[in-house]
């Protein structure tokens, strides 16, 4: 393979592949983001992964927490679970 080929194919590549990923916008002034997350780290212990993150208007980050769940399964419990806790 030359090299113009290879630059050929690494230019569509990322022009169809890009891995900008979208920013969030901020919160206005005064007022804090929530960010929750979670994701099943063990199938065969139904375990899954928690995670919730706070940042103020500038982006910085106030506070966080992880935890492991026992029995949550579905991604919707998943999402959901660190609003109800």
């Amino acid at each position: 393979m030359n090299v113009f080929y290879a630059r050929n194919i690494m230019r569509h590549w990322n022009t169809y592949f890009s891995t900008d990923s979208p920013k969030s916008s901020s919160p206005p002034c005064g007022f804090l983001k929530l960010n929750f997350d979670g994701g099943p780290i063990f199938h065969w212990k139904e375990a899954t992964g928690i995670g919730v993150v706070a940042r103020d208007c500038n982006g910085k980050f106030l506070a966080g927490f992880n935890r492991l769940v026992q029995g949550i399964t579905c991604s919707e419990q998943i999402e959901w679970w660190p609003a109800y806790a």
